[in-house]
């Protein structure tokens, strides 16, 4: 998220108002990932998850152009909490057993 503070920076925010929007997406990911994984556990049985994924994926890349595209806080903070609700449907949505095989793609590298 460094990259994220240099860009509203150069756009002329207060450290205030940067602060808000880096923090902003990951709490409203972490808060929300657990309503979205309980969804999705429910619509599993019916091939849901994928859903919950391109839904997510799609959420995701309009709160990414809205960033792009935007001019202003209030919009910027749209933004962020749909980051946050996209990648809480994305995150985490394969079986338990194909967990460590997955993070191996989308994992940090090490």
């Amino acid at each position: 998220m460094e990259s994220a503070g240099r860009c509203y920076h150069c756009r002329g925010l207060s450290l205030r108002d940067i602060g808000l929007l880096v923090a902003l997406y990951p709490a409203v990911w972490g808060v929300t990932q657990v309503a979205t994984g309980a969804l999705s556990d429910r619509s599993a049985s019916r091939g849901g998850r994928r859903y919950w994924i391109a839904g997510g994926m799609l959420v995701q890349g309009a709160a990414l152009v809205l960033i792009g595209v935007a001019s202003g806080v209030p919009a910027w903070i749209v933004a962020a909490v749909l980051l946050g609700l996209g990648t809480a449907a994305v995150y985490r949505r394969c079986s338990p057993r194909w967990r460590g095989r997955s993070r191996h793609w989308t994992g940090p590298a090490r």
